[in-house]
């Protein structure tokens, strides 16, 4: 069985320009991360070159995806102890850039959070999912996460939006 079978999604690796206006509202999010994906070595250590070197509105819909992924599985302590954290900004950037200016503020304010307890954050990170998940015993996020959380409820139907306004640079 293959992805196209288990998600019932089209799978478009090599995505041309100007093809999206044929992919289905529902299968757009895969179908562009799947794009970007297959840029990726195959043990994806240049994932950030080469979401550096998209065109922006690709970089914006790539961190935030991957910023609202990690945030929904294990909040904004995980996002900031896995490498996603990375995105961050570029997150916030883009949700401002898809009209969500308090989405931009949240990862704003948890970015400074993560900043202004990052030796509280280091005594956690031995590497062993016993100290992980002892972290969140600090609560440092658990505010953000809840506004995060609510304002997000429509974020599918704003990263499409953004996705059909800006089609033109998804694609090679």
């Amino acid at each position: 069985m293959n992805l196209e079978d288990l998600f019932n999604i089209q799978v478009k690796s090599d995505l041309k320009r100007g093809e999206l206006a044929e992919i289905p509202d529902e299968d757009l999010r895969e179908v562009v991360l799947n794009w970007i994906w297959a840029k990726f070595n195959e043990d994806w250590s240049d994932e950030f070159e080469v979401v550096e070197s998209l065109p922006k509105p690709c970089q914006y819909v790539y961190a935030c995806i991957a910023v609202t992924d990690e945030v929904y599985n294990g909040g904004f302590n995980q996002l900031f102890f896995n490498s996603t954290g990375y995105f961050a900004q570029l997150a916030a950037e883009g949700f401002e850039e898809m009209g969500n200016s308090e989405l931009r503020e949240i990862i704003e304010e948890a970015i400074q959070t993560y900043e202004d307890n990052i030796d509280i954050l280091d005594q956690y990170d031995d590497g062993t999912i016993e100290s992980f998940s002892a972290s969140y015993e600090e609560h440092l996020f658990d505010h953000l996460d809840d506004r995060f959380y609510d304002e997000t409820v429509n974020f599918e139907d704003m990263l499409i939006e953004y996705i059909r306004n800006h089609e033109e640079y998804f694609g090679d």
